[in-house]
């Protein structure tokens, strides 16, 4: 053999392994109730579908939690689901607990969503953080914490702004879209607007085409 066509074959070795084919998709959706499915029968992290390959999806939610919490928690619980040469993925959505009734700030809480994303992409994750939806009883606060993620979100790879009609002041007295406590968004909101959007920031991440 030649050492032109040596060379050709060292380099084509050295791409294949420079770039390997990830098969996998590694999803861990952590958060509140609204993540673990409280009130509906098919929660957002169910819907989640991949490109092709393996997929899998751990939902984490757990009501009643807090961002802060779930910042101390997560070296432990979600860093210990990474899976090596895979797309790790982690959705982080929270802070509707801390404002409503954990003693928190708009900035706290934002901080710590902050803080909980750059520590998942230092260890290797991809982070997706999804903004915050009307709560009665707790709106001006939640539109103050949702403005804080629209308007500097660049900590994490995606950032999904729902819909006004989920978001907006007041848009929990619409029982079309809510559940009748007026915090957690019903079946048809999940399904038809929380979903898709989270399904588009977790397609946007995978590797592969």
């Amino acid at each position: 053999m030649n050492g032109s066509r040596l060379l050709a074959l060292f380099a084509l070795t050295v791409s294949v392994f420079a770039s390997p084919r990830i098969e996998t998709t590694n999803v861990v959706c952590d958060g509140d109730s609204i993540t673990s499915g409280v009130g509906v029968s098919i929660p957002w992290s169910s819907s989640l579908a991949p490109k092709a390959g393996r997929w899998k999806v751990t939902n984490l939610g757990i009501p009643g939690q807090f961002i802060s919490t779930m910042r101390r928690n997560a070296p432990r619980k979600v860093d210990a689901l990474f899976i090596s040469e895979a797309d790790n993925i982690v959705i982080v959505w929270a802070g509707s607990n801390d404002l409503a009734f954990g003693g928190s700030t708009p900035r706290r809480a934002y901080e710590d969503i902050r803080s909980y994303a750059l520590d998942r992409k230092n260890r290797g994750w991809k982070v997706i953080v999804v903004g915050a939806v009307s709560r009665n009883g707790c709106d001006d606060k939640i539109e103050e914490l949702d403005r804080l993620l629209i308007d500097n979100h660049s900590f994490a790879d995606q950032f999904v702004s729902l819909p006004a009609s989920l978001t907006a002041p007041g848009a929990f007295k619409n029982a079309a879209l809510f559940q009748s406590e007026g915090i957690h968004p019903n079946q048809f909101a999940v399904s038809t607007l929380i979903a898709p959007e989270i399904n588009s920031a977790v397609r946007n991440l995978v590797v592969r085409a």
